[in-house]
């Protein structure tokens, strides 16, 4: 019996015949290149290219003077027709004090009724998706009226052409401009040119010294030299004891964060930079960038997936992420040859699933599961304990069935006929061009130094990798600790 809530599978969209499941030896893993598991100048470009045609977008939707211009609405890749494809069932900088700004992403939400989002992002993720995509489109209207010097959204911009294609090439280049003004490098080749040395770094986590695995907390003092992110079994802690805000592994680490504070301020630093257009510039880079990614997803573009959590290595690493650092290792690896050819294929075009069929409507494997799993639960809550074993055995083979039950609740019981609803998502165009008028005046995409948002006094942005020597170290450590699975794996 195939079970629907707990897993699924599809059927192949792009054929895999023929390719061997050979796996790579531990030696052939070893010789695994970094330079194939981190952002490259290339993948750098193509970002850019793909930030291009995400701003061109929400220019074509809401500049008046662009709406007979052509863009790209779909980044087509060469399995695109197969992605369209119908699968084949078989039984994934929001809060502080103080956000009350004008500007920030607090404000936002307050003023826009985004009431859905939380303090806790995990619980209201499509919610906060939602909003970051909206601030996104509005600073992205911002950022093109700072550029083209546009008293409002309904002005006509500096400089602007008459014909169709020299309009082409006018917002193929403000685009550009924009996406320039914001594009952060990851610097990667500071890593690359460090000397490996595998064995230098050891016990990285915890008291015990292993790996990252189970539960885990992490102390927030950055300067943690006794683990960074602790094992609750290993302290004898359960998930409850671990306090919502700041928690640190020893008095040491508390003493130390606390004495540091005041050195971190940057009081004279900040006379000479805006931290109210760092903040803005980061936030459109940030939205961007998550935009950018769900396109590649429902495109089932697996190139553009994976050039994506190579980006991500960097974010995990500086955000102190190692759980998030080793699974995007792991995957990494695997398509750099850790794995067979088959699976690597199948880790590069089969990782979303095309429920009803159709262009752009791909979604993770993952999240579709967490949907069926949602379904049954409220249903079987509904139902009010009323399912007999053998039914709920029924059930978890079925899709919709909440829509059944519910339906014949109301035409059987209370003899009312259900209209069928569709659920379409709320449209912001209206929201989005109040925002852009409501905080053109700021002009917070000029620097006027001096600038902060209360709660956001230290606002600052990393560029690139904060310690290539010890990145590079953690990189080679999980490649070795991969290589020793494997041989463990053949002699057994």
């Amino acid at each position: 019996m195939l079970n629907m809530v707990q897993s699924y599978a599809t059927l192949e969209r792009v054929a895999s015949y023929g390719l061997s499941n050979t796996l790579p030896s531990a030696d052939d893993i070893r010789q695994i290149s970094l330079s194939d598991m981190l952002p490259s100048v290339t993948d750098e470009l193509e970002l850019k290219n793909e930030l291009k045609t995400m701003v061109k977008r929400i220019l074509r939707k809401y500049i008046p003077v662009f709406e007979n211009v052509d863009v790209e609405w779909s980044i087509s890749h060469q399995y695109s027709q197969q992605a369209s494809y119908k699968s084949e069932i078989v039984s994934d900088l929001f809060f502080q004090a103080l956000h009350r700004e004008k500007g920030t992403l607090y404000k936002l939400k307050q003023v826009f009724d985004h009431t859905g989002v939380s303090k806790n992002i995990m619980e209201c993720f499509n919610k906060a998706e939602e909003l970051l995509v909206f601030s996104t489109e509005g600073l992205t209207l911002l950022n093109f009226m700072s550029l083209t010097e546009m008293d409002n959204i309904s002005s006509v911009p500096l400089c602007l052409p008459n014909s169709k294609y020299e309009r082409e090439l006018y917002m193929d280049d403000v685009a550009d401009r924009i996406i320039d003004s914001v594009f952060y490098s990851s610097n990667t080749k500071n890593v690359l040119h460090v000397a490996s040395d595998k064995n230098s770094e050891t016990g990285m986590y915890c008291i015990c010294k292993l790996d990252i695995g189970g539960t885990m907390v992490y102390c927030n003092n950055t300067a943690c030299t006794f683990g960074s992110w602790f094992h609750l079994e290993c302290l004898e802690m359960d998930e409850a004891d671990v306090p919502e805000g700041d928690w640190f592994c020893s008095e040491e680490c508390k003493t130390y964060s606390n004495t540091n504070k005041t050195k971190k301020t940057r009081k004279t630093m900040n006379k000479f930079i805006d931290i109210q257009n760092l903040y803005v510039k980061r936030l459109l880079w940030r939205g961007l960038n998550d935009i950018a990614r769900h396109d590649a997803v429902i495109e089932n573009d697996g190139p553009r997936m994976i050039m994506h959590w190579k980006f991500d290595m960097v974010d995990f690493y500086n955000k102190h992420h190692p759980k998030y650092f080793i699974f995007g290792h792991r995957l990494l690896a695997n398509i750099a040859g850790a794995t067979s050819e088959r699976m690597r294929h199948a880790l590069l075009w089969e990782r979303t699933v095309n429920v009803h069929g159709g262009k752009r409507k791909n979604v993770p494997k993952d999240l579709h599961c967490e949907h069926l799993n949602n379904e049954y639960k409220e249903n079987s809550r509904k139902a009010g304990g009323q399912l007999t074993e053998k039914t709920v055995g029924r059930h978890s083979q079925m899709l919709g069935i909440g829509k059944i039950l519910d339906r014949v609740f109301d035409e059987k019981v209370v003899s009312r006929p259900t209209p069928m609803r569709k659920h379409g998502k709320v449209d912001r165009t209206p929201d989005v061009l109040r925002m852009a008028g409501m905080l053109h005046h700021m002009e917070l995409f000029q620097v006027k130094t001096g600038r902060f948002f209360k709660g956001f006094e230290n606002f600052y942005i990393e560029g690139g990798i904060k310690n290539p020597k010890q990145f590079r170290q953690r990189m080679d450590k999980h490649m070795e600790t991969l290589a020793k699975t494997r041989e463990m794996k053949i002699d057994n």
